[in-house]
């Protein structure tokens, strides 16, 4: 802002100077008045484009604020899904891996077989694409 008073001083020197050798040329009135406002609108149309420049400047500060804030609500959600999904994935861990003494301890092989084809299915079911993972995968994908 201290520019611009610089140099409307500035201008307005040069002015003085303009003036006092339009008096010694005996420039009509009329075409010193149209200097004078024509000088006048290029000092507000230059505060006016100033001004214009800054709150463009701000639109933009603005949008990109809130596209971040945007982002980091999406992230968050995202974030709290795979969290879910660790700890729905941590239990079913949890309950097979409990499954696993009782087998071991089984001494007839028909029974391990069955315990064993149990566990199978119950890894193909997670792999299928029903499971909570593949739909969270899919919905955020999208």
């Amino acid at each position: 802002m201290t520019a611009l008073r610089n140099t409307r001083k500035y201008k307005f020197d040069a002015v003085e100077v303009e003036e006092k050798e339009l008096d010694k040329m005996d420039v009509p009135i009329s075409v010193v008045k149209q200097i004078e406002n024509s000088e006048s609108d290029l000092i507000n149309y230059t505060e006016e484009g100033s001004q214009l420049v800054a709150n463009v400047l701000l639109a933009n500060d603005n949008r990109e604020n809130n596209r971040r804030e945007t982002d980091k609500s999406e992230r968050d959600i995202r974030l709290k899904a795979v969290e879910l999904e660790s700890e729905v994935a941590n239990a079913k861990f949890m309950e097979i891996s409990c499954q696993w003494p009782i087998i071991l301890k089984k001494n007839d092989a028909l029974e391990i077989h069955e315990h064993l084809e149990l566990q199978k299915n119950r890894g193909k079911l997670d792999q299928d694409g029903t499971s909570e993972r593949s739909l969270l995968l899919f919905r955020f994908s999208q």
